[in-house]
C-alpha cells in the first residue's frame, strides 16, 4: 500500500516538472510568441503587405473604418477585406509540422508561399509566411518569421484551408463598384450621351433638399421631383462594373479609343472629387450572350456588354447594360408631374 502511494506521489512529481519544462522551454516554440499568428485587435491595423514568389505584391491601406485602397491605385473589396481580417484575428495553431514533413513543408513555403506583414497604427508587429494546405484539407501550413519550426493552422469551426484568403492580384482585390459612399456626398451628376440627346443632363445638389437639373440639350433649367432624384441616386452605389478586359491587345484599345465614347458619366462628390466613366461599344464576339435565328445577319456590337474606361485608366473594364441603362434616363424623367 505504501508503495502503490508512494509510486503514485514520485508520478505526480515527474507530471508536474514535465509540464513546467514543457511551459516554459519547448513550449515557446508551441505556445509563445513564435506561434502566435492572430493579431486580436484588427480595428488597429491600418496596413497589410502581401507578396509572393511569383511577384506579385499588394499593399492594403486602411482609409478609414469602412474603406481600404490596395496599392494607392483602387478601393479594396470590402468583403475580402472583412474576410482576411477575420481570418488574422481568428487563425490558431493546430499541430506543429511533424519531423517527416518538416523539412518538404519549409521547401514549399519558400517556394511558393504568401509573405504577410501587419501593421498596426503603421507599426509592424507580425510577419509570417502561409504555405499550402495540409493532407486533410482543413489545415494551412504557416510559419512565422524567426520560429524554429512551421505549423498547421486553422480556424476552429472552419471546414478548409486558408491559403484562398491571403492573395496577391491587385485585380482580385480591386473593388467592381464604381461609386462607393453615401449618396447624399453626391454633389454633381453630368450625364452625357452621343446617340440619345434627351439623356444629355446635369444635375446639382444646393443643399441637402434642394437640387437642380439642367437639360444640356435644350438648355432649359428645372427643380426637380425630389423623390424620383432619390431613387435615382440610390442606384448609383449599385453600379459595378464586370472585370478587367484583359483580353483586350493594343490595336484594339487604339481603335476603340479613335472611335471614341458613345456614353459618358461624371460623378463629383462633396470633397470635389470626380469620377468619370468613358463608355465604349464592344464589337460582337465568341463571347456574346446573344443568341442568333438562323439567317440573321451577325451584330456589330454586343448588345449585352461594353468596355468602360474609369478615370482615365489604361486598363478597360467589362460592363454590362443592364446596370448602366438605368442612369442614363430621359432629363425630362426628373421634372415635377
Amino acid at each position: 500500500m505504501k508503495k502503490n502511494i508512494l509510486l503514485l506521489i514520485i508520478l505526480l512529481v515527474a507530471g508536474g516538472i514535465t509540464w513546467w519544462v514543457v511551459k516554459n522551454n519547448s513550449g515557446s516554440t508551441i505556445v509563445g510568441e513564435l506561434s502566435d499568428f492572430a493579431v486580436e485587435d484588427t480595428s488597429s491595423i491600418t496596413k497589410i503587405f502581401m507578396a509572393d514568389k511569383q511577384g506579385h505584391s499588394v499593399i492594403l491601406k486602411k482609409i478609414d473604418a469602412n474603406n481600404w485602397t490596395v496599392n494607392d491605385v483602387y478601393n479594396a473589396r470590402p468583403d475580402a477585406i472583412a474576410l482576411l481580417l477575420q481570418t488574422i484575428t481568428q487563425v490558431e495553431v493546430r499541430s506543429p509540422v511533424g519531423k517527416n514533413a518538416f523539412n518538404n513543408v519549409l521547401k514549399r513555403i519558400a517556394a511558393k508561399g504568401v509573405k504577410v506583414e501587419i501593421y498596426q497604427n503603421d507599426k509592424l508587429v507580425k510577419t509570417y509566411y502561409v504555405g499550402g494546405p495540409s493532407q486533410d484539407q482543413l489545415g494551412t501550413f504557416m510559419y512565422i518569421e524567426n520560429s524554429s519550426l512551421p505549423f498547421v493552422t486553422h480556424i476552429p469551426g472552419f471546414n478548409g484551408y486558408l491559403t484562398p484568403r491571403y492573395f496577391t492580384d491587385i485585380f482580385d482585390w480591386r473593388d467592381k463598384r464604381i461609386f462607393t459612399g453615401d449618396t447624399k456626398n453626391i454633389s454633381r451628376v453630368i450625364v452625357q450621351s452621343k446617340e440619345n440627346l434627351e439623356s444629355n443632363y446635369q444635375i446639382d445638389k444646393i443643399n441637402d433638399a434642394n437640387y437642380s437639373v439642367v437639360d444640356l440639350n435644350t438648355k432649359q433649367t428645372f427643380t426637380p421631383s425630389m423623390d424620383r432624384l432619390s431613387q435615382y441616386l440610390d442606384l448609383f452605389p449599385k453600379v459595378a462594373f464586370e472585370g478587367v478586359a484583359f483580353e483586350l491587345t493594343k490595336s484594339t484599345i487604339d481603335s476603340t479609343m479613335e472611335v471614341g465614347w458613345f456614353r459618358k458619366l461624371s460623378v463629383t462628390n462633396n470633397a470635389n472629387k470626380t469620377i468619370n466613366v468613358e463608355m465604349f461599344k464592344m464589337a460582337f464576339n465568341e463571347r456574346s450572350n446573344q443568341v442568333l435565328q438562323e439567317g440573321q445577319p451577325i451584330p456589330i456590337h454586343d448588345r449585352d456588354r461594353f468596355f468602360a474606361r474609369i478615370d482615365n485608366d489604361t486598363c478597360f473594364v467589362l460592363a454590362q447594360y443592364i446596370l448602366f441603362d438605368r442612369i442614363f434616363r430621359k432629363a425630362a424623367e426628373f421634372q415635377k408631374q
